[in-house]
């Protein structure tokens, strides 16, 4: 199969969160994994004593660009390769595990966050098999992808590891890296009310400059008319950790380009849900609001906020696209204009507030492991 890995020689782990059956988890392991053996994906904590024997690896497929089977089959002949390979890979899954078990015992309590990526190109198929023999997956995610077409994420308790699987894509050239077009989801379908403070500390806070082509918010679903926020009612997925059991459908950011703030959205997400629904962060939720309301105000941005319907909302359907587009404007043009400033200006208050959020949440972590055993526990398997 493949380039010629076989499953008995690449003895895989029989514990932890690869052994598990969530196969978006374990599509995420193997593939940084992998990717991390040769020397083409940095993990945190991981050191290698033979990435220098992938080299000719690396440089072959980074330089190229290619991440085919057909360009790692030309130089994976050798016995030494597969050897050093099948070590380097025993030793970063362990590693990438702990990474995620971290993360997700960092924030307890957060609602697991899903997203959606368009594909500029297809997964190469050899690859495809190459990963599902070396790891000896039944499947793996990204059999789902085409190009030009959008694959969708299914929730995970974190968005770090939405993060390994969206890098993966990108190393395998699946992704565009400087112009990616990524959705964030978030389980509930907020108000109207409070779902347009998520997107603003997304689009205030952003790392990387955004600039929106006219009506880019535009989908052929009739859903999102044109907002850069959606309803989406979906299937809800049950039995993850920590998901509000009373909440339907969910609520999507679209047009992203920034990585890091899948995570502010899924903060966000989770205490907005929350204080709409009567859970243990609602009075972080509240905060939230009332926070980013100062903020909005002090921007002078309260008359921009309030021009346009945020999400698809039939009561205003006679407010066209271009003054939708006009008021995202005017926060992408703030951020713009803060990037300059000594000190990031708004930027920097809503990264204030985003870790302030997460130090409230992390303080009742204790409260949590006592209340809900059982869905602490799942974090670690799931």
């Amino acid at each position: 199969m493949g380039i010629g890995f076989k499953s008995d020689r690449f003895k895989m782990r029989d514990e932890g969160l690869f052994a598990g059956t969530n196969e978006l988890t374990k599509s995420a392991i193997a593939g940084s994994a992998f990717l991390a053996a040769i020397g083409a994906m940095k993990i945190d904590g991981l050191d290698l004593p033979k990435t220098a024997m992938m080299g000719q690896v690396q440089q072959k497929l980074l330089t190229a660009n290619d991440f085919s089977a057909t360009a790692l089959m030309e130089i994976a002949d050798s016995r030494s390769f597969r050897d050093s390979l099948h070590e380097n890979i025993c030793l970063a899954i362990p590693v990438i595990e702990r990474g995620i078990v971290r993360e997700r015992m960092r924030l307890i309590g957060v609602m697991p966050a899903g997203r959606k990526v368009h594909a500029r190109q297809s997964m190469d198929e050899g690859m495809l098999s190459a990963l599902r023999d070396i790891f000896s997956l039944y499947n793996t995610c990204f059999h789902l992808i085409h190009a030009g077409e959008t694959m969708v994420m299914d929730p995970l308790p974190t968005s770090y590891e939405l993060d390994l699987l969206t890098e993966i894509l990108t190393k395998f050239g699946v992704i565009d890296r400087e112009r990616p077009t990524l959705q964030f989801a978030s389980g509930g379908r907020l108000s109207e009310e409070n779902a347009p403070y998520a997107a603003v500390a997304n689009l205030l806070g952003a790392s990387r400059r955004i600039q929106y082509e006219p009506g880019a918010f535009t989908t052929s679903h009739d859903e999102t008319g044109a907002r850069i926020l959606a309803y989406d009612a979906g299937v809800k997925k049950s039995g993850l950790p920590f998901d509000l059991p009373n909440i339907d459908g969910r609520t999507d950011i679209m047009g992203r380009r920034d990585y890091d703030s899948a995570r502010r959205y899924q903060l966000a997400g989770t205490v907005l849900a929350h204080l709409e629904n009567g859970g243990r962060f609602a009075d972080e939720g509240r905060y939230f609001v009332e926070s980013m309301r100062g903020i909005i105000r002090a921007r002078g941005l309260t008359t921009a906020f309030e021009s346009s319907a945020w999400v698809f909302d039939h009561a205003k359907m006679g407010d066209g696209f271009e003054a939708h587009d006009s008021m995202v404007g005017a926060f992408t043009g703030a951020n713009w204009d803060d990037a300059e400033k000594a000190g990031f200006g708004v930027i920097a208050e809503v990264r204030r507030l985003e870790r302030e959020l997460e130090h409230r949440i992390q303080a009742k972590s204790w409260q949590i492991e006592l209340e809900e055993p059982d869905e602490v526990a799942l974090l670690r398997k799931y």
